[in-house]
């Protein structure tokens, strides 16, 4: 819990010896300095004085906390405005891990937390289009790159065709040596879309060639890094989510991401008359055939990701999406196909752990979940689970990927059904 202001009206404002701080000028550190403090005295007029003469608001005082830190615990919503307005990062978080948010929730002040969640999901909009934008423009590039080879291509060809009435025969070895050349050529338009296709590396490829590991009680599936990939914790998640996207027998359903098979296996319990489950990992793959899963009833497997097998895919009553190793921008590309392959009625979900270890930046991602899938047509709805995870769950787990008391699940309808 973090120390109430009330008991400490001023905290510790000193500067820490941060990179900014070691190397500020001395002139810069005290302007630094005096800004920290007027931010702690919740001194406004001061702090955009200040701001506008150049001061740097990126130093840090104890135990990491910044300046918007400080200015949440003084419950000062007009600095918390200036700091932002003049390109403090919202998303900082002190040496305990503790956001923004946090301090904003502990000291009960619900109209910061409510500026500061506006200005999250601004921000990762904002970052966000400019992502897609970057992207668009490199596979214009691409296309422009191959359409300018094919000019040059046959541009060569006519040249070779009037050389060639010119030239005399050639014997076999300047055959092959200039074929050589020009096979050269023909490849570097390919070398060039090569490096593109590198600089734009598949999210989960790296999680993708690691060998997995399922525990022997078959609770865990862990990566070669110990990273957990699926746990047995999640069942009662997803048997609701399994009842939420297949409410009755006979249903149609599309599951992506296998991993222990918890969903699935509810699933089947419905007696759906078609389960699709797409697979991307040869180890978790290998599982499923292993267990059968090949051969149970209206169960069809696809093995790849699910970027490459869209061809494949029909129409459901219900979805459920839960990969692992990818991003956001990847979980928000499938929810931009779900419409081509929902039936009407029907319902979409996935499994929510955005930002799951921070519970400001939780709220954040559920807001912009909640906005894009609006825009695509979505009505959502979040269904509250409560969580009580002990700390022994994560014992031989590297990380915890999950530290909330709460779960919300996603409910997603198209509008009109």
């Amino acid at each position: 819990m973090l120390e109430e202001t009330h008991h400490n009206p001023v905290p510790d404002s000193n500067l820490v010896k941060t990179e900014e701080v070691i190397e500020a000028s001395s002139e810069e550190l005290a302007k630094s300095q005096e800004l920290m403090e007027a931010v702690a005295k919740s001194q406004v007029d001061k702090v955009e004085q200040l701001l506008k003469d150049g001061a740097n608001h990126s130093a840090r005082a104890a135990h990491g906390r910044s300046m918007l830190h400080f200015a949440t615990m003084v419950k000062s919503l007009p600095i918390v405005k200036l700091l932002l307005s003049y390109g403090h990062p919202w998303n900082l978080v002190d040496d305990d891990y503790k956001s923004v948010g946090d301090y904003a929730k502990s000291f009960n002040h619900s109209e910061i937390y409510d500026y500061l969640l506006e200005e999250g999901v601004r921000s990762e909009l904002l970052m966000s289009l400019m992502q897609r934008k970057l992207q668009s423009e490199l596979l214009e590039s691409e296309q422009e790159d191959e359409e300018d080879s094919k000019e040059d291509d046959d541009k060569k060809e006519k040249e070779k065709a009037t050389d060639k009435e010119e030239e005399p025969p050639v014997n076999q070895t300047e055959k092959d040596f200039k074929g050589t050349k020009e096979d050269k050529e023909e490849s570097e338009p390919a070398s060039k879309k090569q490096k593109l296709e590198e600089s734009c590396l598949v999210p989960n490829a790296a999680y993708l060639t690691q060998p997995l590991h399922y525990s022997e009680d078959g609770d865990r599936l862990l990566d070669a890094e110990k990273n957990g990939v699926m746990m047995g914790w999640e069942l009662p998640l997803m048997i609701r989510h399994a009842e939420v996207i297949c409410p009755e027998e006979g249903l149609r359903v599309l599951n992506v991401g296998f991993g222990l098979g918890l969903i699935d296996k509810e699933l089947q319990k419905k007696s759906p008359s078609q389960h699709t489950i797409i697979e991307a990992h040869p180890d978790v793959y290998a599982h499923m055939i292993k267990e059968g899963w090949d051969k149970k009833p209206g169960v069809k497997i696809l093995f790849g990701r699910w970027q490459d097998v869209l061809d494949q895919l029909e129409v459901y009553d219900g979805i459920f999406f839960d990969t692992f190793g990818e991003y956001y921008e990847d979980l928000r590309s499938f929810h931009e196909i779900v419409p081509n392959h929902l039936e009407e009625g029907g319902v979409y979900s996935y499994f929510n752990g955005l930002g799951a270890t921070n519970e400001f930046f939780h709220d954040v991602y559920n807001k912009i979940s909640e906005l894009e899938l609006s825009e695509m047509g979505f009505t959502v709805e979040y269904e509250e689970m409560d969580i009580g995870l002990k700390e022994e769950e994560w014992n031989g787990v590297k990380r915890a990927y999950w530290t909330l008391n709460k779960y919300f699940l996603p409910i997603c309808r198209l509008d009109g059904f």
